[in-house]
Parts: C-alpha cells; structure tokens; sequence
C-alpha cells in the first residue's frame, strides 16, 4: 500500500495555529471559524491550536473567516507535510478591528487588486548569520536568519538586500528546518553575511475597490514616537515613496 492510498483510508490530522498579525499571538475560537469543506469542525485547544482529525483527502482548500480580519484562503497538500507539523496562518486586522490607542494604522485607495509592501527605513534587528548562496535551480529555500523577536515568524514577509545591490527580493517565511528558516521560494541572487540587510515588511493587498487598512505594530525597536517614518512601495513598482505618520491614529495616505 502506498502512502497516499494509507492516508485516504486512515485519514490524517491536520494541526494549525491561528496568530493575529499584528499582536503575533493566538487567535481565540470566537475571533474565527476555521474550515476544511466537508471535514468536521476542528478540536479546538486552550492554547489556541486546532485539530483537525481523520481527514481522508490529501490535498484541499483550508479558510479562515472572521468579522475583524481579512478572510484568508490556502491550499494544504497533506503529501508534504509530516502528521507532526503545525501549519500557521497569520491573519491581518481588518478595519472593523479593535485597534488599540496606541497602535498607528494607514488607509488609502489604489488599483484594485494592488499588493503594496510597508516597511520602517530604520528597521535593524534581523541579519544574516551566513552567506546565502543560489543554486539556480529552485531548492535553495533555506536561510538563516537572527533575529531579536520572540514572537512567531512563520509567514511574515521580508525584503532582503545586499550591499552594493540596488534591488530588492520579497520572501515570506513559511516553516522551520533545524534552527532556520524556510522561504516560499529560493532567492535569485547571492547575500553574503556582511552588508546584507533583511527588514521585515507589512504586506496588504487592496480590496475590490481599491481600498486597504493596515494596522502597524509600532517601530521594531518598541519605543514610542510623536510621528513615525514608513516607506512604502507597491508590487512592480520602482518607486518608493516615504510617509511621516501620526503614531496612534489611522493615518490616510496616497498612493
């Protein structure tokens, strides 16, 4: 019996763990229902992880849905992953969200559909612990990363930069491997350890109309400001723009 035919007739669980993306912590089962069609509702933790168990299909569509965050859609091929692994889903804060007092958010309108990148220009707490090297081929999607943070790193995205490269590479970080890093793709270029710089990015994609709402989790260094400096530059787009923001208020902007 192969493999794929003992997972269809057992069945497999499926682990995830909701985080909130702008607070990186759990996300309660009354923030969000989690769903696989066709496969019972999961078995919800007290520490947040939810259990889906027996599921008989070895690839399909999980969603999460809420009234404070965006709704998020993926696709899970059970084939690749181990019973063991946690599949973690970070959701973004909608406008309908809590928003504490003194967390700064921006709001605009573009292209419908547009994928626009935030990021702090002083941001400093992430470096590259060794050369990276590109086979060229698509399997070198591993990277070691340090970083200060505690907070869960799986699926936030980041810019990597090397020196004397005037061009950036977006990636998002999608799983552990032996104390580093995995990305969502190999990389296209070569970094070396000095003079790389990585910085953490907010991504949002605008809505139908065009309109987007961003939450911020403050400047990385935790200390709080009157204004606070954010650049910003959408998908394909060369130029970047930087905005002054008024720290603990929804800050609209141009893009």
């Amino acid at each position: 019996m192969t493999k794929i035919e003992e997972h269809i007739r057992f069945g497999r669980p499926l682990v995830v763990l909701v985080i909130d993306d702008l607070t990186g912590k759990p996300v309660g089962a009354d923030k969000v229902l989690v769903s696989i069609a066709g496969q019972r509702p999961p078995v919800v933790k007290p520490d947040g992880y939810r259990v889906f168990v027996n599921i008989r299909e070895t690839s399909f569509n999980l969603r999460c849905q809420s009234s404070v965050y965006y709704p998020w859609e993926g696709k899970v091929d059970l084939t690749e992953r181990r019973p063991e692994d946690i599949l973690v889903v970070r959701l973004k804060p909608n406008a309908h969200y809590p928003v504490p007092d003194h967390i700064t958010c921006v709001a605009g309108r573009t292209c419908p559909g547009q994928r626009i990148w935030f990021w702090h220009p002083d941001s400093g707490n992430f470096r590259l612990m060794q050369d990276y090297k590109s086979s060229g081929k698509g399997y070198n999607d591993i990277i070691d990363i340090y970083h200060s943070e505690r907070q869960e790193m799986e699926g936030r995205y980041f810019f990597i930069s090397g020196a004397g490269k005037g061009r950036k590479e977006y990636f998002k970080i999608s799983g552990r491997v032996d104390g580093k890093y995995r990305m969502d793709r190999e990389l296209s270029g070569d970094y070396r350890k000095i003079g790389t710089v990585i910085v953490p990015v907010y991504e949002i994609t605008a809505d139908g109309k065009g309109e987007f709402f961003l939450p911020l989790a403050g400047n990385d260094k935790g200390i709080p400001e009157e204004e606070i400096r954010l650049a910003c530059q959408p998908e394909g787009g060369q130029e970047e723009k930087i905005f002054t923001l008024l720290a603990g208020r929804v800050n609209p902007i141009t893009l």
